[in-house]
C-alpha cells in the first residue's frame, strides 16, 4: 500500500498522531506494522487555486522473460534479442503489459542493478527483476496553509517536498533506494512544527 505520507506498507498501520514510536510498544494489542519510508511524516496535497500542484505518482517495472540485456555476472550479452524479444513473450505476458502503473523497461532495471552494485557491499550477484518506483512530488507538510492566489504558485512550491522511493528485488534479495529532490520541511502542524520546521518530532 502507498501512502501519501511518505511511506509504503505492508500492512495497516495503526498510526494516528505524531509522535510515532517503533516499535509500536502496544503491540501484540495493536498490528507493528512493515514499512518502508523515505520520508514519513504527516503530508497533505497542496493546492494553488482550484489546481492541485502535488502528486503521488508510482510505476511497477518488470523484466520481460527473453529480454535479457545483461547475465548474472553483469556483463553485456553479445547479442541481445532486441529484435526478437517479441516472439518468445506468452499472451500472459502481453496482456499483463498493459495494466495500469505497470511497465517493462530493462534498461531502467539495469541502471537500477549497477546502482544498487556500485553502493551497496555484497551485492555483486544481484539483478534488479522488478522494481517499484513511488515518486511524492511536491507534497506539502500537515497544517500547510492553503494558497489561494494563483500568482503564488512558485511561493507554495518552495515550502514543498519531493523525494523517491526504489524498491527493487530479484526474488531473494531486496534493495531500497532513496532519492531526495527537494527537502524544505522537516514536520507537520500536529507534531507542533511551526511553519514546517521544530515541532515533537521530525520526519522519520
Amino acid at each position: 500500500m502507498i501512502y501519501p505520507d511518505g511511506y509504503i506498507s505492508f500492512s495497516d498501520p495503526e498510526f494516528i498522531q505524531p509522535p510515532y514510536t517503533f516499535p509500536n510498544p502496544k503491540w501484540p494489542e495493536q498490528r507493528d506494522a512493515s514499512f518502508i519510508a523515505p520520508f514519513f511524516a504527516q503530508q497533505v496535497f497542496q493546492h494553488v487555486g482550484d489546481r492541485g500542484i502535488s502528486n503521488v505518482w508510482y510505476r511497477l517495472v518488470f523484466r520481460p522473460r527473453a529480454y535479457e540485456t545483461f547475465d548474472e555476472w553483469g556483463q553485456p550479452l553479445m547479442s541481445p534479442q532486441d529484435n526478437y524479444g517479441d516472439m518468445f513473450r506468452t499472451p500472459r505476458d502481453r496482456y499483463m503489459k498493459q495494466q495500469w502503473g505497470r511497465v517493462e523497461d530493462p534498461y531502467l532495471l539495469d541502471n537500477i542493478t549497477m546502482s544498487i552494485r556500485d553502493g551497496i557491499v555484497g551485492a555483486n550477484g544481484f539483478r534488479a527483476d522488478y522494481a517499484l518506483i513511488v515518486t511524492w512530488e511536491r507534497m506539502a507538510y500537515g497544517g500547510a496553509p492553503k494558497i489561494t492566489q494563483v500568482n503564488l504558485y512558485e511561493e507554495a512550491k518552495r515550502w514543498t517536498n519531493t523525494y523517491q522511493l526504489v524498491l527493487a528485488t530479484d526474488e531473494i534479495r531486496s534493495y531500497a533506494i532513496f532519492n531526495y529532490a527537494h527537502i524544505n520541511w522537516t514536520s507537520s502542524n500536529t507534531a507542533g512544527a511551526l511553519q514546517g520546521r521544530g515541532g515533537l518530532q521530525s520526519a522519520l
